[in-house]
């Protein structure tokens, strides 16, 4: 069982997330910012990070650009989630430090796998 970090502002997105990661069998950590996550980052690191990518105040790439700095962050798995339809959204999420990059609308199947294999690279 892992302990899995959401960050996103939107609490209905959160609270599906958390109810998904419950049901894979892991703990969810939630956090409303970015700020918030990188603080629960710093207190205990969690096995995995998914990150939305468009907040208010720091987005999720200046988010995990601040993380990999961190001695706590520098090799945390980090899962970044976005709507957004940029063409060169996956490249900039990988040279920001990001492990992969899912699009929304997530299905649990992808979720699952995107868990599972993450973990498991580790």
């Amino acid at each position: 069982m892992a302990i899995i970090l959401v960050v996103d502002d939107q609490t209905p997105t959160l609270d599906l997330m958390a109810a998904t990661i419950r049901m894979l069998g892991h703990d969810p950590l939630l956090a409303q910012s970015a700020q918030r996550a990188l603080d629960l980052i710093a207190e205990s690191p969690p096995d995995l990070v998914l990150l939305d990518l468009m907040m208010p105040g720091m987005n999720g790439l200046e988010m995990l650009t601040q993380l990999r700095s961190m001695p706590t962050g520098g090799t945390l798995p980090v899962v970044v989630i976005t709507a957004g339809g940029e063409y060169d959204i996956k490249d900039r999420v990988l040279e920001a430090g990001g492990t992969a990059c899912l699009q929304k609308p997530i299905h649990v199947e992808q979720l699952a796998t995107m868990i599972q294999s993450v973990l498991h690279d580790e």
